[in-house]
């Protein structure tokens, strides 16, 4: 969940907490503080998120994004997701040439 939230754009950690929230609603327990930066903490140590102290309203604040090892993660667990889909629809033609394109996607990245 946090690297879909970091997908589109960088964000600090209450950002992070206020999007989970909007999206999950009651589906996603309230998470605290502790919670939301012991897991960037964890993302960041495994590669897949890098955070950068930056200034804004008067305090620093310590914004993430993803790393390229993060948004390869991001981009499969997306794939999965829909192929996942499209092959409970019927589209198992479609799903197969969307994981063979997702394939070559992740060969051609440096």
């Amino acid at each position: 969940m946090f690297l879909a939230v970091l997908a589109d754009e960088s964000r600090h950690g209450y950002e992070i907490r206020q999007t989970l929230g909007q999206e999950f609603g009651e589906l996603l327990p309230a998470m605290n503080a502790g919670q939301i930066y012991s897991t960037l903490a964890r993302i960041e140590r495994d590669g897949l998120v890098v955070g950068q102290s930056v200034e804004g309203d008067g305090r620093r604040k310590r914004m993430y994004e993803l790393t390229e090892a993060g948004q390869r993660r991001e981009y499969l667990r997306s794939l999965w997701n829909l192929d996942t889909t499209l092959v409970a629809d019927g589209n198992q033609v479609v799903a197969e040439l969307l994981v063979e394109r997702a394939i070559l996607d992740l060969k051609a990245l440096p």
